[in-house]
């Protein structure tokens, strides 16, 4: 179910996860891993895991955050209370180390605080390993390069070379092991952050179930965020962009 060209600018790290797999099995190239895979299916399951691309960091692509600042949180704040909602519901999908959720929680605690709304995240991934550092809540200097001074001073203690997120900023984020191609979360969400995961590493078939299981655990009214460099796919879904260019959708009533 996945794309090469979706790999092209990790290939490198997917590449040597294989070749030191080979080197463990003592097999030189490519053709006979292949073959060795025929013989063996179960090592599909080994060469997937190697599939998991671990790049995150904090703030990444400014322009969403500063929408979800001034539109998307301010929309679904005004929304919530007409309807008498005391919380508000996000999932972040393929969470990695737990940047993406972080980066939202920091922001509602920070810069926006409503005293009568609680934001709560449901941050998802396949990879244990990035799970279990994400609830370990501690970065390195370089994860963190892109947040605001303010944030960043107000959201982190330092120790040594590491900075550790302040507790109060964790209690609203649970975070659980799914493979988004077999399990997603309940909803209905306000907010679904599915950004670098679905809609560039995965073939269109693929993307055009899991597009369709995705937004029917959002809101009606609520918030759809992709990756900047990519596109849903080519269907009539019932979402709107809310501005030319950005990777922000809403969704809607079906005409």
């Amino acid at each position: 179910g996945y794309r090469w060209p979706g790999f092209r600018k990790v290939r490198r790290q997917v590449c040597r996860r294989v070749s030191q797999r080979m080197h463990q099995l003592r097999i030189n190239n490519y053709i006979d891993y292949f073959d060795y895979i025929k013989q063996y299916p179960e090592e599909w399951n080994t060469l997937d895991r190697f599939l998991d691309i671990t790049i995150s960091r904090f703030w990444r692509d400014r322009g969403v955050f500063e929408l979800l600042e001034k539109v998307v949180l301010p929309d679904l704040i005004s929304e919530a209370r007409k309807e008498r909602r005391s919380k508000i519901r996000c999932w972040c999908a393929g969470c990695c180390n737990g940047e993406e959720a972080y980066s939202l929680q920091l922001l509602w605690h920070i810069r926006i605080a409503p005293d009568d709304l609680r934001l709560n995240i449901v941050a998802t991934d396949r990879n244990e390993t990035v799970l279990e550092r994400a609830q370990q809540g501690r970065f390195p200097e370089g994860a963190l390069k892109e947040l605001p001074p303010d944030i960043l001073q107000a959201g982190f203690d330092r120790k040594n070379s590491f900075y550790q997120i302040k507790r109060q900023y964790t209690e609203d984020i649970r975070f659980l092991q799914q493979d988004i191609r077999r399990d997603m979360p309940a909803g209905p969400f306000d907010i679904i952050l599915c950004r670098n995961l679905v809609f560039t590493y995965f073939d269109q078939q693929v993307r055009n179930s899991l597009t369709t299981e995705i937004l029917h655990r959002l809101r009606l009214g609520g918030y759809l965020i992709i990756g900047a460099n990519e596109r849903l796919p080519d269907e009539n879904l019932n979402v709107k962009q809310i501005k030319k260019g950005a990777p922000v959708y809403r969704k809607q009533e079906i005409d």
